[in-house]
């Protein structure tokens, strides 16, 4: 994953010092599209990450992490139309410790 993301970035820099010395009004826009189907793939991981916080159970340190990261993960639902907070209550199990 970390070599992915940093090919990832290195591809976002080169595309913003494009930005203004390409002059190619599509090539900006296909990026802009790109970038905002990726923002909703992030925000699906890490919604989806939350719901199996019962599966997972990772630190404490970790969920916040996750949500500063990814804070509109939190309004994620999932098949059953449940946000993160009401999956860790409706399972009443080990991922209520996650809610604050």
């Amino acid at each position: 994953l970390s070599e992915l993301l940093k090919d990832l970035q290195a591809d976002i820099n080169a595309a913003i010092k494009l930005e203004n010395k390409l002059k190619d009004k599509k090539f900006i826009d296909d990026i802009k599209t790109v970038l905002k189907i990726a923002k909703i793939g992030f925000i699906d991981a890490a919604g989806n990450a939350l719901h199996r916080l019962h599966e997972t159970k990772p630190t404490i340190d970790a969920v916040k992490e996750l949500i500063q990261g990814f804070p509109d993960a939190l309004s994620f639902k999932n098949e059953k139309n449940r946000l993160p907070v009401q999956s860790a209550l409706w399972r009443n199990s080990a991922a209520t410790k996650y809610v604050p």
